[in-house]
């Protein structure tokens, strides 16, 4: 599997993951806005669980947030084409005697067998 596939894959396993937690959290809310408690203890319960809530909801946006950042790094990467590269320009020389092109470096022609001028 290409890395970038896997890159994309990892961004979007945290995006749901975080996701996941930040339902969590408005669950929890959810609990405590609609049952409010009735006993002291149940309050000392709900003021954990709303420590927990708030947790689970920072570090859900944080890991959504971590997850995009990921997926669109990887997504831009496998769709903008590679950087174009500079070509060498290759130096080419005709044969006096036969007229084909011959390798630049080359003493004899290989078409004919005559010697090349410097």
């Amino acid at each position: 599997m290409k890395a970038s596939r896997i890159g994309l894959m990892i961004g979007l396993i945290l995006v749901f993951f975080g996701m996941a937690l930040v339902v969590g959290q408005s669950a929890l809310d959810f609990k405590w806005t609609h049952h409010p408690p009735e006993t002291f203890g149940e309050v000392e319960d709900m003021e954990d669980q709303m420590k927990i809530a708030t947790s689970l909801g920072l570090a859900g946006n944080i890991i959504v947030l971590i997850g995009v950042a990921i997926f669109v790094v990887v997504f831009m990467i496998e769709i903008l084409p590679p950087a174009p590269t500079m070509a060498r320009a290759r130096v080419t020389r005709v044969c006096p005697s036969c007229g084909r092109v011959v390798d630049p470096d080359a003493k004899f022609c290989r078409h004919c067998g005559k010697a090349l001028p410097e």
